[in-house]
């Protein structure tokens, strides 16, 4: 939660199903969070205007230990918070790298990812453009959905050249699906097995 009299503060607090309670206190707006086991990790910096300075990735332990910044971005790089594998935090810094951070180092999942972003104004701009299972992270990458296998850093092409552009991808523990559209027909739900 953001505090309205310091926008430069950023309460994380924890529900348990009755009420809330403050888990860590940030000096820094939170823009993203993602909650892995034991911690959440939180993009976070100083708001200048309508951009950021500053940013940093910030570990946030939930048992109210102390924040930590983990590293610190560039001001110019688009840094995303992506999801959780037990307590290793996925990101992208700049949206070319993908990278795994645990509590032994850092894992480059991927290099020059491309990842897609929402154009402004584009319809449709809330789908998710990269999406982690148990096993894959998937992402959109142009006209092709690809993806790294979370074990082995393997990464391949998963569909590639499509005349519909994807929009999103997710999965399940068969399929992984994807939405492609174009501007004058309907959106298309695609699906294979995993």
């Amino acid at each position: 939660s953001g505090n309205p009299g310091n926008p430069q503060v950023t309460f994380l607090d924890q529900w348990d199903g009755s009420q809330s309670q403050t888990v860590a206190t940030m000096t820094q707006f939170g823009s993203d969070v993602v909650v892995g086991t034991e911690d959440a990790f939180v993009l976070g910096g100083n708001s200048e205007g309508e951009g950021f300075q500053n940013q940093g990735l910030y570990r946030v332990p939930l048992s109210g230990a102390a924040v930590t910044k983990m590293t610190s971005f560039i001001d110019y790089d688009s840094p995303m918070l992506i999801g959780t594998v037990g307590n290793d935090v996925i990101y992208t810094p700049d949206r070319n790298a993908i990278v795994r951070t645990s509590s032994t180092g850092d894992t480059t999942l991927a290099m020059n990812a491309n990842l897609a972003t929402c154009e402004s104004g584009a319809p449709f701009c809330q789908h998710r453009r990269v999406w982690l299972d148990d096993t894959w992270l998937y992402w959109v990458a142009d006209a092709s959905i690809q993806r790294v296998n979370l074990a082995t850093q393997a990464q391949e092409t998963l569909v590639q050249d499509m005349t519909d552009p994807p929009t999103s991808v997710t999965s399940d523990a068969c399929n992984v699906y994807w939405t492609a559209w174009n501007m004058t027909d309907p959106p298309s739900l695609y699906a294979m097995r995993r």
